[in-house]
C-alpha cells in the first residue's frame, strides 16, 4: 500500500473512531437494537441456497487454480494495479465499511432508500465479519505471504485467510446499496468488490478462492436482510415525553414492525 492511501486509511479510521460511538449513542435506539437482535435470531438462508451453493461451488473451483493466481501476481506489480489494490484495501475495510454505512444511516433523509440502504449495509457488514472471521479462524488457512502452499491449513492456530474478511466486508456494504438502487448503480457497486478482491490477492493476503467465498457471504447475508427489511412496515417516529425530575423533554423515537 503506497504512503499516500496508508495516510488516508489511517485518517478514515481516525475520524471513524471518533464519530461512530457518538452516532450510535445518539441515532441508535432500542428499536435498531431490537431489529438488529430480531434479524440475528431469524437468520436463515433457506431464500439463498442456491446462491451459497453456487458460489461456495466456484469457491471450491478456484482452490484448483489458487497457486497458479498467485504465481502470476507477483508480475502484477506497480502502475494501475497498484493504484486499484490500494483502493480496494481501503475500501474493503471491515472497519471502513461499518463507519461509512453508521455515518451515512445517520445523515440520511428519514424514510428515505438511502437510509434503508445504509441500515441494511451496517448491519450486514457486521454480520457477515462475524460469520467470515469464525469460519476463518476455525479453518486456520495460510495466507499467501506466509510462503506456504495453498493448501496448508491449521485449524485454530490464528491464520484466517478463508474466507477473506475484506471480501465479505466489501460485498455487504456495496451490495445493500445495489440491491436498493438496482441497475445501471449496482454495475459500478459490485466492481467495487470486485477492486477489494483484486487488492487482496494482489498484495498476497488472500487466495482467489478467499475472495470469493467472502463475497458469497457478503452477498447471501446483505439479501436476507434487504428481504426482511422490505418487509418493515411502521417505520414512523414516535412521539416522546420524558423528564429527569426538573426538565421536561421532548423528542421522538423509531418505531419498526417486521
Amino acid at each position: 500500500m503506497s504512503i499516500t492511501m496508508r495516510k488516508i486509511f489511517i485518517s478514515i479510521l481516525f475520524i471513524s473512531f471518533l464519530l461512530i460511538p457518538m452516532i450510535i449513542h445518539a441515532e441508535l435506539t432500542g428499536e435498531e437494537y431490537k431489529l438488529l437482535w430480531s434479524d440475528v435470531k431469524n437468520f436463515n438462508i433457506d431464500n439463498q441456497k442456491y446462491s451459497l451453493l453456487a458460489g461456495s461451488g466456484i469457491a471450491l473451483g478456484a482452490f484448483i487454480i489458487d497457486q497458479d493466481v498467485k504465481n502470476k501476481s507477483y508480475s502484477w506489480k506497480g502502475g494501475i494495479n497498484e493504484v486499484v489494490a490500494d483502493f480496494g484495501n481501503t475500501i474493503g475495510n471491515p472497519i471502513v465499511d461499518f463507519s461509512l454505512a453508521a455515518i451515512f444511516y445517520a445523515s440520511a433523509k428519514k424514510n428515505s432508500t438511502f437510509e434503508a440502504a445504509s441500515l441494511t449495509a451496517m448491519e450486514s457488514v457486521f454480520l457477515s465479519t462475524a460469520i467470515t472471521e469464525t469460519i476463518a479462524y476455525s479453518l486456520g488457512r495460510k495466507r499467501p505471504d506466509q510462503n506456504t502452499t495453498s493448501t496448508s491449513f491449521e485449524p485454530f492456530s490464528g491464520s484466517s485467510s478463508f474466507p477473506s474478511g475484506h471480501s465479505t466486508a466489501a460485498m455487504a456494504f456495496f451490495s445493500s446499496y445495489a440491491m436498493y438502487y438496482g441497475a445501471p448503480y449496482s454495475y459500478l457497486f459490485y466492481s467495487m468488490f470486485a477492486a477489494t478482491a483484486f487488492g487482496r490477492i494482489y498484495e498476497h493476503k488472500h487466495y482467489l478462492s478467499d475472495t470469493i467465498m467472502g463475497g458469497t457471504i457478503g452477498y447471501v447475508t446483505t439479501a436476507y436482510l434487504y428481504e426482511r427489511h422490505k418487509e418493515l412496515k411502521n417505520n414512523t417516529y414516535v412521539p416522546l415525553m420524558f423528564t429527569d425530575g426538573k426538565r421536561l423533554f421532548f423528542g421522538f423515537q423509531r418505531k419498526f414492525e417486521i
